[in-house]
């Protein structure tokens, strides 16, 4: 599987919190602990190649270190500082609920995601990555 929607698979399987949030809610709880980094890239030749890893604190602040140049680089940082310049990212969620006939139906859902919250991490990854395309691996 490749894209957007295994970017979001590999963070369910790994990081995703548990709670659905309701649609069209602010996540703006406080979490003071999420030391976390992920390399994004892009893929080239079916390889994933980094461009830069995004690092979050344990306040939850992001930055980006760059691991290459020209233009690919530039266009990474130009989209991770409008993201970063946002106080709040929306994204978007699916929910799995029961119609009134029995069958289940996914839902898809908005969600605001405030800055230092403890889904802010996965918010931005999924940002980056649906806005500009980017792939996102965990960092070691």
């Amino acid at each position: 599987m490749n894209g957007p929607k295994a970017l979001t698979v590999l963070w369910v399987a790994l990081c995703a919190p548990a709670a659905i949030t309701p649609a069209g809610a602010d996540m703006a709880q406080e979490d003071s602990t999420m030391s976390i980094a992920f390399n994004v890239g892009e893929l080239t030749g079916g390889s994933f190649v980094s461009l830069g890893t995004v690092r979050f604190d344990d306040a939850g602040a992001a930055t980006l270190e760059l691991t290459a140049s020209g233009d690919a680089a530039a266009k990474l940082q130009s989209a991770f500082a409008e993201a970063a310049a946002k106080d709040k990212l929306h994204v978007r969620r699916t929910k799995r609920v029961k119609n009134a006939n029995g069958g289940v139906v996914t839902q898809f859902i908005g969600v605001n995601v405030a800055k230092g919250t403890s889904d802010y991490p996965q918010a931005l990854v999924d940002y980056l990555s649906n806005e500009y395309g980017y792939f996102a691996q965990i960092a070691k």
